[in-house]
């Protein structure tokens, strides 16, 4: 397959399909041409999903990865010790990582129209849960255990491997008292991300068409100029 196009208007096809006068670029080429559109692309309240999608991202992160990280301290009665040191592992990374891998994984779909859009909605859904929901559900736990028995404030056992089902145990009567909170964190990331995927996608076709037309029209006046 080979790409095709110039500004935005980019198109995939097969190599027998390609027209004699068209330009080919490879995928990263595509992308980059994609990417600096978007970049410089005036007014930016068009493309405001494809640019500051991904901070929105950043931010529910934090706020899903907190949540579980002060509830799991509260079950082990942690208070104010050992939160900073929890902080960056458990809110910070989801934080950081989550639009790099919308940016990654999600985003080229869209630009370059690589699949249909309930899969690049679901892709994204599921990096966005496995980020900010998933992850800290294991990691959390991990930490407030060790906290907790360094400093004494719950009765867990030490993390050995052979206390391991007394803390798998221990693990899933914590994961089954935030399970309200689950359920409230997915939900509110699955609709979020899905409808800013929507919307990325949305932003970025409406800004193919107004350049297609206003190619169509300078096609017309050069077909005109030459009458």
């Amino acid at each position: 397959m080979a790409y095709i196009g110039a500004a935005v208007l980019i198109e995939k096809a097969s190599l027998d399909k390609i027209p004699p006068n068209v330009v080919r670029v490879s995928r990263e080429e595509a992308l980059q041409m994609q990417l600096e559109t978007i970049y410089n692309w005036k007014p930016q309240i068009d493309i405001w999903p494809l640019r500051y999608g991904p901070m929105v991202l950043s931010a529910l992160a934090g706020i899903s990865t907190i949540t579980i990280m002060n509830r799991c301290r509260n079950i082990v009665k942690l208070k104010t010790y050992g939160r900073f040191s929890m902080f960056l592992p458990t809110v910070f990374f989801p934080s950081l990582f989550c639009p790099l891998l919308h940016n990654q994984y999600v985003m080229p779909r869209i630009l370059l129209n690589e699949d249909c859009p309930v899969c690049t909605q679901t892709r994204a859904m599921i990096l966005q849960c496995v980020s900010s929901v998933f992850y800290p559900l294991i990691l959390s736990p991990i930490g407030s255990f060790y906290y907790a028995m360094v400093g004494g404030s719950y009765n867990v056992p030490p993390l050995e491997r052979k206390y391991l089902p007394e803390l798998l145990k221990l693990w899933w009567t914590m994961v089954y008292k935030l399970r309200t909170n689950i359920k409230t964190l997915l939900g509110i990331n699955a609709i979020i991300v899905s409808g800013l995927t929507y919307l990325e996608a949305k932003s970025f076709y409406n800004i193919q068409e107004k350049i297609y037309q206003d190619d169509k029209r300078f096609q017309e006046k050069l077909d005109l100029s030459y009458d």
